[in-house]
């Protein structure tokens, strides 16, 4: 990490960054699987890093917003008229390009430490005060 930087917010520029650069390789890779139903076989290293996270973030959207049969979700239901192949593209594509920030910045909080997007350091349990 030290080449990244030494917090959160270095790691988020870090990621930015190289979710950009890999961003039209990863879009491929999300229709080859709403289409083929697997990820394609020759992506790079960071496309597949990014396309894993679209999938974490798919599913973490499905699992906040539609809860199971519930009225109370805050979307209709999914257009009639859309395939397959469509929801799936929506959800690795689209909806990644709304979330993508905020989940890229959530990663990196997870990696450097407890807290850190909040300003908030850990409490030091032998600390004397």
């Amino acid at each position: 990490m030290s080449a990244v930087g030494s917090d959160w917010t270095d790691l988020t520029r870090h990621y930015f960054a190289e979710e950009s650069n890999v961003r039209s390789e990863v879009d491929k890779a999300a229709r080859h699987m709403a289409k083929r139903k697997e990820p394609p076989h020759n992506l790079t290293a960071a496309a597949r890093y990014y396309l894993s996270l679209r999938v974490g973030c798919a599913l973490d959207f499905l699992g906040m917003v539609f809860p199971p049969k519930s009225a109370d979700a805050p979307f209709g239901d999914v257009p009639s008229d859309w395939s397959d192949e469509r929801l799936i593209e929506w959800l690795l594509i689209d909806l990644w390009t709304r979330r993508f920030d905020t989940w890229l910045k959530l990663d990196a909080i997870s990696a450097m430490g407890p807290f850190a997007f909040y300003g908030l350091e850990p409490a030091d349990p032998f600390a004397q005060e």
